[in-house]
């Protein structure tokens, strides 16, 4: 049961992995940096998501529920289907609770695990790191007809590359992928749909191929009813959990 729920946990809170980089310089920094700002505009999200996890065997699980984040990396996830579950960042654990069972999971830290982000971008222009290090390779074609910038953001601690394209056009981002140190794809984003919400382009589906020793996970996410820069309170990201809840940690 522990393996299955940190496999849905890796598509879901993967769907977002967080991304930073180091300052830049000269043109490089300025293009990139106003691409962050123009991205850096959605503050929380409040949304009805619809998700379709498929593993490496090809079988599919349905969620729905309502997804709410905010630009410091909590977010919450009521599920209704296919039973009530909760699922909570609150900045210092990720939490997965299922309230009809009093069955408490505690998976990572919550920083470790990559938190859902409001924005693919959002979460670059607040966390700067010297591991990383930006490289522009210009304009390019995405697919056959968009052009899109392409940067390359290597994480030299943990020596990843990820790559990311962003639509010259619109400045939305179309595309990250995760690569280990072999160059081995092991994480892809695919944003599309984008919707303009009070003059914001928000992608109203993402799809996430994660790749683990089971295979890879297929996740795509669709966004419904979705309101923008709500205001959110912190009590939003802490459970309220009975006396008697069951606690386990993932691992033990």
């Amino acid at each position: 049961m522990l393996q299955d729920i940190s496999m849905k946990a890796s598509g879901i809170v993967l769907l977002f992995i967080a991304l930073f980089t180091a300052p830049l310089l000269g043109e490089v920094d300025s293009l990139f940096r106003e691409l962050i700002r123009v991205n850096s505009r959605v503050k929380t999200i409040d949304a009805e998501i619809e998700q379709y996890i498929r593993d490496a065997s090809g079988s599919i699980e349905i969620f729905k529920g309502r997804y709410r984040a905010d630009q410091s990396g909590r977010f919450r996830i009521d599920y209704h289907t296919p039973h009530n579950q909760i699922v909570v960042n609150n900045g210092s654990e990720l939490l997965w609770y299922y309230p009809d069972d009093k069955l408490l999971y505690v998976i990572g830290t919550g920083t470790e695990e990559a938190a859902l982000s409001v924005h693919p971008l959002t979460e670059l222009s607040r966390m700067v790191s010297r591991d990383f290090h930006v490289t522009y390779l210009g304009e390019h074609l995405f697919g056959f007809f968009t052009l899109a910038h392409q940067f390359i953001i290597t994480n030299k601690k943990k020596n990843l590359t990820i790559d990311v394209w962003i639509e010259v056009k619109r400045k939305v981002v179309l595309a990250r992928t995760v690569r280990n140190p072999l160059g081995q794809e092991i994480l892809k984003e695919m944003y599309g749909g984008y919707r303009d919400i009070g003059g914001i382009l928000f992608p109203m589906r993402i799809d996430v191929y994660a790749k683990s020793k089971a295979g890879v996970t297929r996740n795509t996410t669709y966004y419904r009813k979705v309101f923008l820069n709500r205001s959110m309170p912190g009590r939003i990201f802490h459970l309220t959990l009975p006396d008697d809840v069951l606690m386990r940690r993932y691992g033990e």
